[in-house]
């Protein structure tokens, strides 16, 4: 999965900073995700091996609704993630260009930087924003959770504000896909956390995924590092952390494999649709660490 960071506002695209995104073979099987049904798990004993790899994603517009904000554009995710023993780091860039039906065109380039520790207690991020070259959105801070399943704390050094009071429950995206992940070998199809990383009070939401049944790695095209490993299609919706609206803000397909890599990405908005095609992926080197 896109790790790490959700979509950021900015005209002329609605953008993903992400853990892991026209609807692709993984949103067509499953529903879409109402907030009313929510079944948490709480991050106790999550185990899970996550490959550390770089990957680069091209994006194509496959929908674009009549009077919408946008009607063409293209892109490319670019993500590094590393198991580095005491958390796992995180290196996002999107650069996206979209269009609206006047003919202006927007382009956005979003890159972001975190390490969250391997308890998921603490997330420390960096954010930045640039559309047509100027920089319209900056986040640095650290947020903490000091008891896994309690309430925790976002502080912001860039720019500085009040801090944020993080509701309990909440985790930070690479817990939120440890718990995918222990979800899915354990054959549940549901799960519900808000999720918090990083960009201010936009960076806190209330998540359901769907998870899909088994799959083999059976498909012409897998990559090397994702041959022989079992997948599952995910549907994932964010939903503003306020609990208010029955829509979700928007939401992301993919086939996530065992190992953590996600495939086959799409970005659903209310008016648009770009999917992500993987283009680029290679496994890096595990840090020598003394935990399994």
């Amino acid at each position: 999965m896109l790790r790490g960071l959700r979509f950021v506002a900015a005209l002329g695209g609605i953008f993903a900073v992400l853990p892991a995104l026209a609807p692709s073979a993984a949103a067509a099987v499953l529903p879409s995700v109402s907030p009313m049904a929510k079944v948490s798990y709480r991050p106790a004993a999550v185990a899970a091996h996550l490959a550390s790899y770089r990957a680069s994603y091209a994006l194509t517009l496959t929908r674009a609704d009549p009077g919408g904000a946008v009607v063409a554009g293209d892109g490319r995710i670019s993500i590094e993630f590393a198991d580095v023993c005491q958390g796992y780091t995180l290196t996002q860039r999107l650069r996206t260009r979209t269009a609206d039906d006047s003919g202006a065109v927007v382009e956005s380039d979003l890159t972001s930087s975190s390490f969250e520790s391997r308890d998921g207690k603490r997330l420390q991020f960096a954010i930045r924003n640039q559309v047509n070259g100027i920089v319209v959105e900056s986040y640095n801070g650290v947020a903490r959770i000091p008891k896994p399943g309690g309430a925790g704390r976002a502080v912001f050094t860039q720019p500085k504000r009040a801090p944020l009071v993080l509701p309990a429950g909440t985790v930070f995206p690479t817990m939120q896909l440890r718990l995918l992940l222990q979800a899915a070998a354990a054959g549940r199809n549901f799960v519900s956390v808000p999720v918090f990383d990083g960009p201010g009070e936009g960076g806190l939401s209330q998540t359901g995924s769907f998870i899909g049944k088994r799959q083999p790695a059976r498909y012409a095209g897998v990559p090397a590092g994702l041959k022989g490993l079992a997948w599952w299609p995910v549907r994932m919706a964010y939903f503003a952390a306020n609990g208010h609206g029955m829509r979700p803000d928007y939401e992301v397909g993919f086939r996530l494999f065992a190992n953590g890599v996600s495939t086959r990405l799409v970005l659903d908005f209310p008016s648009f649709s770009f999917d992500g095609r993987l283009t680029h992926f290679r496994l890096l080197p595990r840090f020598p660490c003394r935990h399994g």
